[in-house]
């Protein structure tokens, strides 16, 4: 066993009624794609009745909020946006941008993309996510900044 698995599972020994617990332990499985003990831990956390917060990330563009979930396939500019973002991708690693590979699309990334997409040159960009997460999205807004020479700002709603 390793390591994160041993603390994983005292971590929820210790907190059983924490759902940021489950989902912590749900992340690490899914790390380290172990997706028999993701959906294990999912399957407890629906027998208890905890429920995982569903991420979203907003932008607002042209004065309205606009809020990208995990339906984004279904937005009506979804295949554009993932042409721009696979554009800027090809751009950024030009400039030195190794991405990590367990944080291949985000919702920030959709709506940094939607709303470059729906503004002009020069108009800085704010994203407000709802869930606190680690991820490559960061280093990646760096080098998109840079690329398309504008502010981006992606910050948590708290």
């Amino acid at each position: 066993m390793f390591i994160g698995e041993m603390a994983a599972k005292k971590v929820l020994e210790l907190n059983p009624d924490d759902l940021g617990i489950y989902s912590l332990v749900s992340n690490y499985h899914a790390k380290v794609r172990k997706w028999d003990d993701v959906a294990s831990v999912r399957k407890i956390m629906k027998k208890i009745g905890m429920k995982k917060v569903p991420g979203y990330s907003v932008v607002e563009v042209k004065g309205k909020l606009h809020a990208f979930l995990m339906e984004y396939k279904s937005h009506y500019q979804y295949e554009i946006m993932m042409q721009l973002l696979d554009k800027l991708d090809h751009e950024m690693r030009a400039i030195g941008y190794v991405p990590k590979i367990e944080f291949v699309l985000h919702l920030v990334m959709l709506a940094i993309a939607y709303g470059l997409l729906n503004t002009g040159p020069g108009t800085k960009l704010l994203i407000i996510k709802n869930l606190r997460e680690c991820g490559d999205y960061h280093e990646a807004t760096k080098f998109i900044t840079k690329i398309v020479n504008r502010d981006i700002v992606v910050r948590d709603v708290k």
